[in-house]
């Protein structure tokens, strides 16, 4: 699985932001999760009933939201709607 092919899987949702495969480091092979961004609250949930289960290339993806939090710059904690972890 790579980047492309994920965003690409996300793109037709409207508020699609950003698909990342997570790799490790030292050998950059997929450590069989990702993180998908989506800013808009109704295509998260229209993304987790659509995508959840489905296949994405070769390899079924499990949806679930993400409790993962991005800080501003002024530092508050935003928390980032519709993150998909997979």
């Amino acid at each position: 699985m790579t980047d492309e092919v994920l965003a690409n899987a996300f793109k037709k949702y409207g508020s699609f932001v950003k698909a990342k495969v997570v790799r490790d480091k030292r050998t950059l092979k997929s450590k069989g999760f990702g993180f998908v961004s989506l800013m808009n609250q109704d295509d998260y949930i229209r993304a987790m009933r659509e995508m959840d289960g489905k296949y994405v290339g070769n390899r079924p993806i499990r949806l679930k939201k993400s409790d993962w939090v991005a800080k501003s710059a002024n530092s508050k904690a935003i928390k980032k709607t519709g993150t998909n972890r997979f």
